[in-house]
């Protein structure tokens, strides 16, 4: 049986080199290897107070937080109704449903940190696209067949007769039933030119729909979202709060709280960024290439030389502290928010000085034919 220590020990080309693996091998069981997550776990309960956390503090793991997060979702809106908050009345004047949103919310639960743009914009008003929106689904049924084909509507027709039934509804009054209506006039419309009496016709129509679409469909619908994006991103955010406080209350940190808490207890006590170093004296990230921006952060703050440098995009790593291992062409995880921009921040700020950048050429992957 071939030890590790003997592979090492050939690669070794300098005495000192072979001391160095002796002693590395000596302390290897020592060395603690677990996800970013629990590494921040264990930061935390060394040091609760400064962290401003319980420290029986409980985790909730990925697939149990979304549950939770789905059931204090139900629990704020219910609250919010019961407390009349002007946002529910706000959100069913304008026919906004609570659980259209919810998505909204679940995506701000997840990331938190993520500074969400918002603008008061002033309520578009859509009288002269209503009377646009009239006068062209009356011009484009004059040119459709006066009774059904016999292979039935297409798909541009049956948009024009379910528009002039929205009509006689009402639609063309509110806005909130105006900008419905519109959401089924902006889907695709094809045609079928064996269901006019002209192929000509039914292209032209179609074009016509077309530029329609582009003209005023997609803007009038762009300025409806605009106007209201601001109301419906605080509600969730407010929703947001809510289950932050939840989980406070109950002593549980998700996976987000568990990197946000430890930045922060890093950012701003360097007394206990010192107590960390004195302990983590090396620190190997692998996969560097799919790390966010908090990671980073942590990583950073943890190995840096100045310890009152608490500004991790500054921060150099103490000589031998920091290794990283990582491809940016296996960055597959974006969702995430693993940001490809932080891997080459972070890899050059160590090409300027603060360490050593190796590539790794050989491939170990694949048969020799492919590579």
């Amino acid at each position: 049986q071939i030890k590790l220590e003997d592979i090492l020990h050939d690669k070794a080309t300098q005495e000192p080199e072979k001391d160095a693996i002796v002693e590395a091998l000596s302390i290897f069981e020592r060395s603690s290897i677990s996800t970013i997550h629990s590494f921040c776990a264990r930061l935390l309960r060394e040091r609760p107070v400064e962290a401003g956390i319980d420290p029986g503090f409980e985790e909730i793991e990925e697939e149990e937080d979304g549950v939770l997060a789905l059931q204090v979702w139900a629990e704020y809106i219910e609250k919010q109704g019961f407390e009349n908050n002007k946002a529910i009345g706000w959100m069913r004047e304008n026919g906004i449903s609570p659980d259209l949103i919810k998505d909204i919310y679940v995506r701000l639960v997840a990331y938190p940190d993520v500074e969400i743009f918002r603008e008061d914009i002033k309520r578009p008003d859509f009288s002269a696209a209503k009377k646009e929106v009239e006068k062209f689904i009356y011009q484009l049924r004059k040119k459709m067949p006066a009774t059904e084909p016999s292979g039935g509507w297409d798909k541009l027709q049956t948009t024009v007769r379910r528009s002039l039934k929205l009509f006689d509804l009402g639609y063309l009054g509110e806005d909130r039933l105006f900008t419905q209506l519109l959401n089924i006039s902006s889907r695709e419309s094809g045609i079928t030119q064996n269901r006019w009496s002209d192929k000509n016709v039914a292209k032209g129509c179609l074009v016509e729909m077309e530029k329609f679409q582009a003209d005023v469909v997609f803007p009038v619908l762009r300025a409806w979202k605009e106007y209201l994006h601001k109301p419906l991103i605080e509600f969730a955010l407010g929703g947001v709060e809510y289950y932050s406080k939840w989980r406070r209350e109950r002593s549980l940190l998700n996976f987000q709280d568990l990197l946000m808490r430890s930045a922060k207890l890093l950012k701003e006590n360097s007394e206990v960024r010192v107590f960390f170093k004195k302990q983590i004296t090396h620190l190997l990230v692998d996969e560097f290439q799919d790390t966010d921006p908090i990671q980073a952060e942590i990583v950073m703050l943890l190995t840096g030389e100045d310890n009152s440098e608490n500004d991790w995009r500054k921060v150099r790593p103490k000589p031998g502290s920091l290794f990283l291992v990582g491809d940016p062409k296996q960055s597959i995880y974006r969702f995430r928010r693993a940001d490809i921009d932080i891997y080459n921040q972070v890899k050059s700020i160590f090409k300027s000085g603060a360490g050593e950048v190796l590539e790794l050429i050989s491939n170990f992957r694949s048969f020799e034919p492919i590579r």
